[in-house]
């Protein structure tokens, strides 16, 4: 199985480009690395 996800910079653009705002960000740890977490709003 492959995936391709793009990077915090990317799913800003895609939030805020959908309409919503970025409310807060976040990091969650996972493993050795982890992944940026959003919470947005309308």
């Amino acid at each position: 199985m492959w995936w391709c996800q793009g990077g915090a910079d990317d799913y800003r653009e895609w939030i805020t480009a959908a309409g919503l705002v970025v409310a807060e960000e976040g990091f969650a740890p996972e493993g050795a690395g982890g992944h940026a977490v959003f919470w947005a709003r309308r």
